[in-house]
């Protein structure tokens, strides 16, 4: 019998059990038997045949001399035939390993590369004791996360901070200005955030490619982005320039209102191609796990625009139009400069570019983005429900929902980078068949999303009535604001989990079964908000009613993750 010997976080081919890993039992040893089992709690090993007869695993690290010898000289005494089918092995007399819970992503990030027939191991799934506490234990994946979060983060917190400036700056030219510009704002907003699939779709189509080396099929997907943007954001620019005070008036602007909204509207127009363009170029510097190049020409784009603001505002005289000009202009930076880099980092091959795609490649992401402005209208009219639903209530329930809401959708920005890091990273590693490697990243950052969640509900149940009183004087309005933040703060781990399996989701691309279950919870959700409003029960029924879709969100996809039919499946199919 041939004898095998393996420590753990060394090899896939020394099988030891979750249970017995976390023990850190160091040494395994087995022979060539048909059901190997784990020495700690004599668990079956399953894996293929093929897989149990390899020879000796490459040990590494400060063990890997004397655990090489161990093993031929185990191989030699079983060739004749002085060893037994179940060798024990005196694991006192050999150094400690590293830590149990590095023990596969550790000897992963070292270097190893995994063949595809070790990839037919199953990962166990951990208890939840099990997963709460190694989720406040150090792990080797959090390089990674961190590295792509952290500018994700700055880059999805630059957006509203200079908005807020802007507003500062608009608003001394009056009021009427000012609600223009809420007005026009809106209109820009609704119609092309539906669009954001054009960046959801192309990470994870990148990302895989870029996990398989097929670097010329990636270029090819963000051409076929490219062409989509520019034609799209051409018909929507034209389309609302002609029909602009009809959509600014069916918005609710005024007589006084109507031509302030019409003048920035029509300059902010110019630029929505390249603002369905630059969705494009960060999901694909995304998909090439780069967040600091969409973060550091964020900056830029937005130095751009806090420069401009002022000058054409009231340097050139321009007023409102100046606004739009300067925001116009700036976006146009923003897309223009990714281009250019993605060119020269021969991400994009422009031969792909000029040639015009045909309409049958295009019809996939076509696809994809009808199925996603599903998933984009449903979240965005559950909000904007809860929105009129806390407006029919009074003054005091609108202006308190208002600034909850902007607190909800903070937090909310500052998750999205967690799943942001998972459509980045999961597709690279389903790309490479890692299956076992993707599962744990995208463990590893359910429990970061978890983490980050408790954070937030810290701070909310911590400073939640100093933070009241400092967005309104009003004693009525900073009450119910206190009042609804224990709410939220109950139901931010939950939105944790929610961003990454929303993340892991659309790293395994199912956008089908993502769309569906939001679609779902909103119905739910819009039933309760129904009730809500016919019942005056309160803006605390509305928190409740928006808290409900999170958790059916969390029930539908936490099912399907933990299924068979997972995103990140546990083992290699077939």
């Amino acid at each position: 019998m041939e004898a095998f010997v393996g420590y753990a976080g060394v090899s896939h081919a020394a099988y030891l059990c979750e249970r017995a890993k976390r023990a850190a039992v160091p040494v395994q040893r087995w022979t060539r038997s048909p059901a190997p089992r784990c020495v700690v709690c004599e668990r079956r090993w399953l894996a293929p045949r093929r897989h149990r007869a390899r020879a000796t695993p490459r040990l590494k690290g400060p063990l890997g001399a004397s655990l090489s010898s161990s093993s031929s000289a185990s191989s030699s005494s079983s060739s004749d035939g002085s060893s037994s089918n179940r060798e024990e092995t005196d694991h006192t007399k050999l150094a400690p390993v590293q830590r149990t819970g590095e023990i596969l992503a550790g000897d992963m990030d070292a270097g190893k590369q995994c063949s595809s027939e070790d990839e037919n191991i199953e990962l166990p799934e951990e208890t939840f004791r099990e997963y709460l506490v190694t989720a406040f234990k150090r792990n080797p994946i959090d390089r990674d996360i961190l590295r792509l979060a952290l500018p994700a983060v700055g880059a999805l917190a630059l957006d509203p901070l200079v908005a807020l400036a802007d507003t500062a700056l608009i608003g001394r030219l009056g009021s009427i200005a000012l609600g223009g510009v809420g007005i026009s704002n809106n209109v820009f907003n609704l119609s092309f955030t539906v669009f954001n699939f054009l960046g959801m779709a192309t990470t994870p189509t990148i990302a895989q490619h870029y996990g398989r080396g097929d670097l010329a099929k990636a270029s090819r997907t963000i051409a076929r982005g490219l062409w989509i943007s520019a034609t799209v954001g051409l018909v929507a620019m034209a389309l609302l320039s002609v029909a602009s005070r009809q959509v600014v008036a069916f918005f609710g602007a005024n007589e006084l209102v109507a031509p302030q909204a019409v003048r920035y509207l029509r300059m902010r127009l110019i630029a929505a191609p390249f603002f369905l363009g630059g969705m494009v170029c960060q999901g694909a510097f995304r998909g090439f796990q780069d967040t600091q190049t969409p973060f550091l020409m964020a900056i830029l784009a937005n130095t751009v625009n806090l420069s401009l603001f002022p000058l054409l505002i009231f340097g050139a005289g321009m007023g409102v139009q100046g606004a739009g000009l300067a925001t116009a202009l700036s976006q146009i930076t923003l897309t223009s400069g990714l281009f250019i880099l993605l060119v020269k980092k021969k991400m994009l091959n422009l031969t792909d570019l000029f040639r015009v795609p045909e309409f049958a490649k295009l019809i996939p992401m076509l696809r994809t983005g009808a199925i996603l402005s599903v998933r984009t209208f449903s979240i965005l009219s559950t909000v904007s429900l809860a929105t009129a639903t806390a407006a029919r209530m009074g003054n005091v329930e609108s202006a308190a929902f208002e600034v909850t809401r902007q607190v909800w959708a903070l937090f909310a920005r500052l998750l999205d980078a967690v799943s942001v890091a998972a459509q980045s990273l999961i597709p690279v590693e389903l790309g490479k068949k890692k299956y076992v490697r993707a599962r744990q990243v995208s463990r590893r950052l359910l429990q970061v999303g978890f983490l980050l969640g408790l954070l937030f509900c810290g701070i909310l149940q911590g400073l939640g009535a100093k933070m009241a009183s400092i967005f309104s004087r009003d004693p009525a309005v900073v009450a119910m604001i206190a009042a609804c933040f224990p709410l939220m703060a109950f139901f931010e781990p939950l939105n944790g989990l929610v961003f990454v399996l929303d993340g892991c989701f659309t790293a395994g691309r199912q956008f089908v079964y993502l769309a569906g279950a939001i679609f779902t919870a909103s119905v739910c959700a819009w039933s309760a908000l129904y009730v809500t409003r016919a019942l005056n029960l309160g803006l605390l029924a509305v928190w409740a009613s928006l808290n409900l879709m999170m958790v059916l969100r969390c029930i539908l996809l936490g099912v399907r993750y933990y299924s068979k039919a997972s995103p990140v499946p546990k083992r290699k199919d077939g």
